[in-house]
């Protein structure tokens, strides 16, 4: 009985004694110098590596990424949970960005519980905002909606209003993602209130953005103001990713309208800034933009081919948001060309490489496709039996029935191909007589202002008629030395006080000759102007617009018809075909 008195006492002093060491080692790490300072470096090399080149964050985010597990590592070391769990806020939002959810969702997760158990409602909220928006990633909108409202409510009556901007678009992009358009887009509005008040750039160009996809389907003329009042923030050389984010959007618009061209030439623009800056994910983005456009207009090779090497730049900086949206497009196009079999087998890689998607909705993709293929299959399978049921003179008969109407088919082709190269060259001949004709009466134009006063006598003895012919004169010479015809707003008053005569006496001079009227008088000068520009190469590179607007022409509308007016031709035509109109009329001759 006295030993077992001793007993206790003595394994309540050790336990107490343990503890105590166990504490001070703890307190000894946490304090010591060098594990702080190892800490700090880990951290602040991470986040600069981000900062380095934000436009291309994927080509550094694998090194910060081990940074900041080293920073982790150490604060996990130091016992310093709350340090721990703002670099598993870094962590998270790293692999979130990167598409590698459950990573994200491993950090995020231990983040939330840390700060819940804390009184710091600035983090707490940083960390329900992210964890909502990785959840609506993997496909779960009511779940993450209630997270983003926690974050809210955390930030609400703050001026925090960054982060509220933050989370306010988060939770709009789930009201809209629920069908309820009204709630997200008083969410939104109040999102870039928010973002105004804090001056912050990047999320007034975020919101604004967000609206742009917003009112995409039912407004795009509205969308195309928002994406536009985004490219007006952008700075030059700074916030490339905000253009380049907005104008893609942009081509995206174009591409809704059907409009190919002009969305081309969009996403061909950015194509060069992403190259310029080795934004990979970029281009990556680009190329589903141009795989589209050639699946609408039927070439699904090269929509084959940029949806593939997407696939590999996606792959190659390791961005699976963009990897598997690209997988995905790829085989939905598999499928609108019926290569079922494909489609299946993209089908198995992207339920191994995605987690964003829901289980249920996966199986049923699979399914469907599985299906297809065994469709497509049972479908060959009978043709074939089929033909090989039939007999050899059906075989025969049909084989020369293909060959009939291919030869009747291409004797056809052939006979249209020679009637239009026919009916060019003539179209091409007409053009060169009519352009030559009036090239003749320019030059008989030009000629006039040689005439001498002798000669004039001689020609027409009247009075009336030899005035005419000197201020005709007078006026080709003022018009080609001075080339006043180069104002669009070139008025017959500024000729009469120019010449010192009246302009009924203009008006006369030029009805003795063949002009009708001044503005006939004039524009024929300008369309001279406009051939001669077509005609140098110097002026090559040139709009049709601008020579217009070189030749004294006020609009493109007004040119147009002078210029067919005056040759027979279209100012399109004539550029279009000058070079080869004189080869074509001596081939046919």
């Amino acid at each position: 009985m006295k030993k077992d008195r001793f007993v206790y006492p003595v394994l309540i002093l050790l336990t107490i004694s343990f503890i105590l060491i166990i504490n001070l080692s703890c307190t000894n790490r946490n304090n010591d110098p060098e594990n702080r300072s190892k800490l700090v470096d880990y951290n602040t090399k991470a986040t600069s590596l981000l900062k380095k080149k934000p436009d291309s964050a994927f080509i550094y985010a694998d090194s910060a990424k081990i940074n900041y597990e080293k920073a982790r590592s150490r604060a996990i070391y130091i016992s310093d949970t709350l340090l721990q769990a703002t670099i598993d806020l870094k962590l998270g939002e790293l692999m979130l960005n990167k598409g590698n959810l459950y990573t994200s969702e491993k950090y995020l997760w231990e983040a939330v519980e840390i700060f819940d158990k804390g009184q710091n409602n600035l983090k707490k909220g940083e960390a329900y905002n992210l964890y909502g928006s990785l959840v609506c990633d993997r496909g779960d909108i009511v779940k993450s909606q209630q997270y983003l409202f926690k974050a809210y409510a955390c930030f609400d009556n703050t001026d925090h209003f960054s982060a509220i901007s933050r989370i306010c678009n988060n939770i709009a992009t789930n009201f809209k993602a629920q069908g309820s358009k009204k709630e997200a887009l008083a969410y939104y509005q109040k999102a870039l209130e928010c973002a105004v008040k804090a001056a912050d750039t990047l999320n007034i160009a975020s919101t604004l953005i967000n609206l742009g996809v917003f009112y995409r389907r039912s407004f795009p003329d509205s969308s195309f103001i928002y994406y536009n009042k985004t490219l007006a923030l952008a700075l030059p050389g700074k916030n490339s990713m905000m253009q380049i984010i907005a104008q893609y959007n942009i081509a995206n618009l174009y591409f809704d309208q059907n409009e190919f061209d002009k969305a081309k030439v969009e996403y061909f623009k950015l194509l060069e800034i992403c190259r310029s800056e080795k934004n990979v994910g970029g281009i990556a983005r680009i190329y589903t933009g141009l795989s589209a456009i050639h699946s609408k207009q039927g070439n699904y090779p090269l929509a084959e081919k940029y949806l593939t090497d997407a696939i590999a730049l996606s792959d190659s900086v390791g961005d699976k948001k963009i990897n598997l949206y690209t997988l995905n497009e790829l085989k939905l196009l598999y499928t609108k060309t019926k290569s079922y079999k494909k489609a299946l087998d993209l089908s198995l890689i992207i339920k191994d490489k995605g987690d964003s998607m829901l289980e249920l909705e996966k199986q049923s993709a699979l399914h469907d496709i599985e299906m297809l293929y065994q469709t497509e299959k049972k479908d060959a399978e009978n043709v074939q039996l089929k033909l090989l049921l039939s007999n050899q003179q059906t075989k025969l008969r049909y084989g020369m029935t293909i060959v009939v109407l291919y030869i009747l088919f291409t004797l056809g082709i052939s006979f249209l191909f020679w009637r239009l190269i026919k009916l060019y060259r003539q179209r091409s001949i007409a053009y060169l007589q009519l352009v030559n004709k009036y090239k003749h009466e320019s030059e008989q134009l030009s000629q006039l202002r040689n005439v001498k006063h002798a000669d004039l006598q001689t020609v027409n003895e009247m009075e009336t008629i030899q005035g005419n012919q000197q201020l005709l004169s007078q006026l080709i010479e003022l018009y080609l030395v001075e080339k006043p015809y180069l104002d669009p707003k070139l008025k017959v008053e500024t000729i009469a006080e120019k010449l010192n005569c009246s302009q009924k006496a203009i008006a006369a001079a030029l009805k003795a000759y063949k002009e009708n009227t001044f503005p006939s008088f004039t524009n024929r000068f300008r369309v001279d102007a406009a051939i001669a520009m077509m005609e140098d190469p110097a002026y090559n590179h040139y709009k049709i617009e601008a020579i217009a607007k070189n030749s004294g022409f006020g609009s493109k509308s007004n040119f147009y018809d002078t210029f067919e007016s005056f040759t027979g031709v279209k100012p399109t035509h004539y550029r279009s075909y000058k070079d080869s109109l004189t080869s074509i009329v001596s081939y046919s001759e």
